[in-house]
């Protein structure tokens, strides 16, 4: 299998040629093909008679080493795979480019499949209830033998079982469930243990990964954000892992209250701003861990109030307009979720006063492609959001860092 980053993109099936058995001995070892087969058959025999004590005859069985004279028994099938938004294998393609299978799921709820008969009582209760199939085969149209078993999110499905394996528990795409509580279970108490994705896997999806927790140092006395392979504080508990949990990945900007923008409303330092700092632990390992230049002050501070200093969450999702559509960007909750962030020291909202010392309508999302950040006409680039510089491809960075996760921890410092 071949992968960028992450993501499968290509596998490669083997035809079971004698390439393909993994001989201690290369073929430099025999005089041909033909001897090194015979030679593969004698050794199998005797790892069956003599280790495992067993009396059966293999030379009918493995006839067809014998009778190999070549490398391979034929090509090699390669197979490429075509995602969705959500890494689920829309397309595959072979080695030619000819497309070998099509596949659709069913990811939504649809009044497609109620009947007009129904009571509006009766479709309530199946609306809401039954029809949450997220990850259920729907089309499925193949005009060759092989058939991709990374289904659904890019994960193997089982075919004998049906169940879709994640790495650390099996999904039921049939009924939308785990068949084992969410170990990540903790940070969305307001959802059922066994939702996948919280019930929303349009914008989310459930990635395969390790996560991210705090630890005082005992030498320094001071905390570190370190690399864990478990995925809740419950389990953390359990294992008797001292530090706290923190999310899939996390945002860490230091800043201050003396943030500027530079000339021409630039973001970047060589510009003569005064940037924050911005430390992203991403989600692909322990070395995943990467600086960029940010802002944590809104475009024009005596316009628009700040985000207060703490910690919050962040998950995916699509804030539209300029900055959000193909680029991804992340909407910021309070560590309960709230939507209804508090400004700096309590101060009433500069420019939406009715709003009180709160802010809605958070995102952490890029600057323009160039590092501009500055107000044009009665449009800010951050009105309050915490931004960081675009500049040389510094969001595609970012955005391989956090991906689509649901699970992300803020912290802002001034």
């Amino acid at each position: 299998h071949y992968y960028a980053g992450s993501e499968r993109i290509s596998s490669a099936i083997g035809l079971g040629g004698l390439a393909n058995i993994n001989d201690p001995l290369s073929i430099e070892k025999y005089e041909n093909w033909k001897i090194k087969a015979g030679s593969l058959k004698d050794e199998m025999s005797r790892t069956i008679n003599e280790c495992l004590k067993n009396e059966y005859d293999i030379k009918n069985s493995f006839e067809f080493l014998h009778g190999m004279e070549e490398a391979a028994a034929g090509t090699m099938d390669r197979y490429f795979y075509h995602p969705d938004h959500l890494g689920s294998s829309s397309w595959i393609t072979d080695g030619k480019g000819y497309a070998i299978q099509h596949l659709h799921y069913l990811l939504l709820k649809s009044f497609a499949f109620f009947p007009p008969w129904r009571s509006v009582k009766k479709i309530y209760f199946l609306y809401t209830h039954c029809l949450r199939r997220f990850g259920e085969d729907w089309v499925d149209q193949r005009n060759a033998y092989w058939s991709a078993p990374y289904t659904f999110s890019g994960k193997e499905k089982d075919v004998e079982t049906g169940y879709s394996y994640f790495g650390a528990r099996y999904y039921d795409s049939g009924l939308s469930i785990w068949l084992s509580v969410d170990p990540m279970s903790d940070n969305t108490p307001f959802a059922t243990p066994y939702a996948y994705c919280i019930n929303n896997p349009i914008i989310l999806h459930d990635p395969d990964g390790r996560d991210w927790y705090e630890v005082e140092n005992p030498e320094t006395k001071q905390m570190e954000i370190k690399w864990t392979e478990h995925k809740s504080q419950k389990e953390m508990d359990a294992a008797k892992v001292k530090g706290n949990y923190l999310g899939e990945a996390v945002v860490v900007m230091n800043g201050s209250k003396d943030e500027k923008l530079g000339k021409g409303g630039n973001l970047s330092a060589d510009k003569g701003a005064n940037p924050a700092l911005v430390t992203i632990y991403g989600k692909n390992g322990k070395n995943d861990i990467k600086m960029y230049e940010g802002l944590t002050v809104s475009s024009d501070p005596s316009e628009y109030s700040m985000v207060a200093s703490g910690d919050y969450k962040m998950y995916y999702e699509d804030m539209g307009g300029p900055y959000g559509g193909v680029n991804l960007s992340y909407r910021v909750t309070t560590l309960s979720g709230s939507t209804e962030i508090p400004t700096e020291g309590g101060e009433i909202n500069k420019k939406y006063k009715k709003q009180g010392a709160f802010m809605y309508g958070i995102y952490f999302h890029k600057t323009n492609n160039d590092g501009w950040a500055g107000v044009k006409g009665n449009v800010a680039v951050s009105s309050g959001c915490p931004v960081v510089n675009a500049r040389n491809s510094n969001w595609k960075s970012v955005e391989k860092q956090l991906g689509k996760s649901s699970n992300i921890y803020l912290r802002i410092t001034r």
